[in-house]
């Protein structure tokens, strides 16, 4: 049936386009779209009012297969559907992010934007200039892949995503090291620019730095890619992807063509992040994350927040973007989990955008180097071997760690052991209140003399998996035995 449905949309947009040549079938909402002239589709961007481009009926075809994919129940190619997988409750590299980290510099990023910026009056997606930025951007990548990848079992390539008009789209991929997984973790921008203030000049139109919107998303992920390669103890356990979409801004028709072919193709993602303008704070505003709620991922944004916690220390807030408002929207109605972490508010966006204004002064670089960071944390986090060192712990006020040395460690810190554990007393209804008996030597104790003997085998285990489950038991019988909250969280070192 759903074979018909679209055969049957494609049919009809290609039979209504031949009564409205010239006019583009634009989608304003799911249910409503229209057919317009370029410049009413222009004045749409101009009053920053999210549209599709639907004219050769892509978006209905994306459209019905995220239906399909968020609907399938059964497996994909013999794995379950990635989308129902939960993402890390904690951060659990914190030493290898913050040494990637560390080697952010705005000087850097500076000089990547202006040599991306000031090269080209515009990057429109049918623009001579466009054609070329893009192929700037597929330099940079090929450079980076065969002169700064320090872990000689990185495997980096590039290439070139073809689309109808002149602009391509550029996807570098990084292999993982170890094949645990094989389901793709996208980081991602768009490359094109667009001058719609000046739309009715037809010289000043043509002028679009787009310094912030998007040479700064472009920049921000170019500069992770690098800053990823150049450290050797990066090791990922499943793919990464930097995408560089064109035509994001006449109706993210590269973004569409790109995830269209993921779907058709049953490709697993894990995750998908947006960086569409990075580099922009309103002068006497306090710099934040801003979480885009709506067409995105509920579990993945706070994955992420928990990462602006650790890594960034932003203050987060959370708006709706509405229809069509970046390139994630692409991926979440086909189907994938996708996030679009913003430079600001919305009552505080960037004045300058989508004018010729949007230029290199006016952009502030330590904003953009903290979203490079929070970049740099989603990559680790998601794709680092677990088996480079890890340590799993359970605290609360001092902390019981096992090792990958396959022996347990207590803390320094904690009292010698010198008590036997008592048991807790139910009260005499039976209910489940306890009473708190527990002492910290009794919880050493506890641990050393119950969880030593009876979780051994998962405590010891080679499989991460196991591990985690041991400690997560631990910290429950914990909390319930003291009645104090214990967590568990995983460490790179100890």
């Amino acid at each position: 049936m759903k074979f018909a449905l679209l055969s049957a949309a494609t049919a009809a947009v290609a039979f209504a386009s031949s009564e409205h040549d010239g006019k583009r079938l634009i989608r304003l909402s799911a249910d409503h779209s229209e057919w317009m002239t370029n410049a009413q589709v222009e004045d749409l961007a101009l009053r920053d009012i999210g549209f599709l481009d639907d004219t050769d009926g892509d978006w209905t075809r994306a459209l019905e297969l995220g239906v399909v994919r968020q609907a399938q129940k059964s497996t994909l190619q013999g794995r379950a559907l990635q989308e129902t997988s939960p993402y890390p409750i904690v951060a659990t590299y914190p030493k290898l992010v913050r040494g990637v980290t560390a080697k952010i510099q705005t000087a850097d990023l500076k000089r990547t934007l202006e040599s991306f910026v000031n090269k080209f009056t515009n990057r429109l997606y049918n623009s001579t200039e466009g054609a070329q930025s893009c192929g700037w951007i597929y330099g940079q990548v090929a450079e980076l892949a065969s002169t700064v990848v320090a872990n000689t079992n990185v495997k980096v390539t590039v290439r070139q995503f073809a689309h109808p008009w002149g602009q391509y789209s550029v996807i570098a991929r990084v292999e993982p090291t170890t094949i645990v997984k094989d389901d793709i973790i996208i980081l991602s921008a768009h490359q094109d620019s667009i001058n719609s203030r000046d739309r009715r000049d037809i010289v000043k139109r043509k002028i679009a730095p787009g310094a912030d919107d998007d040479g700064s998303g472009t920049v921000t992920i170019l500069e992770t890619l690098k800053y990823l390669l150049v450290t050797p103890e990066w090791t990922p356990i499943r793919p990464v992807e930097f995408h560089w979409y064109a035509a994001e801004e006449v109706g993210k028709l590269g973004s569409l063509a790109v995830a269209a072919e993921y779907a058709k193709a049953n490709t697993a993602v894990y995750a998908q992040m947006q960086q569409d303008m990075t580099g922009y704070v309103r002068p006497g505003t306090t710099p934040v994350v801003n979480m885009i709620s709506d067409f995105t991922n509920k579990n993945l944004n706070t994955f992420l927040e928990t990462l602006i916690a650790t890594y960034v220390g932003l203050p987060v807030t959370h708006s709706v973007c509405k229809y069509g408002c970046s390139d994630h929207f692409s991926w979440n109605v086909s189907g994938y989990p996708s996030s679009y972490p913003f430079e600001t508010k919305l009552k505080d966006m960037n004045p300058n955008m989508h004018s010729q204004n949007d230029t290199i002064d006016t952009i502030n670089f330590n904003h953009m180097a903290d979203f490079t960071k929070l970049s740099i944390a989603y990559v680790v986090e998601l794709t680092q071997d677990g088996a480079t060192g890890d340590w799993y712990i359970v605290t609360n006020g001092y902390t019981v760690t096992i090792g990958s040395s396959n022996s347990y460690v207590l803390d320094s810190n904690l009292p010698a052991l010198t008590k036997t554990p008592k048991r807790t007393r139910r009260s005499p209804s039976g209910a489940a209140k306890r009473t708190p008996l527990w002492d910290d030597n009794g919880v050493a104790a506890l641990f050393r003399l119950r969880y030593k003997s009876q979780l051994s085998a998962r405590f010891y285990s080679k499989n991460n998996a196991d591990k985690k489950t041991a400690y997560v038991m631990l910290a429950a019988e914990l909390s319930v035995a003291t009645e104090k909250e214990y967590s568990v969280a995983q460490v790179q070192d100890k």
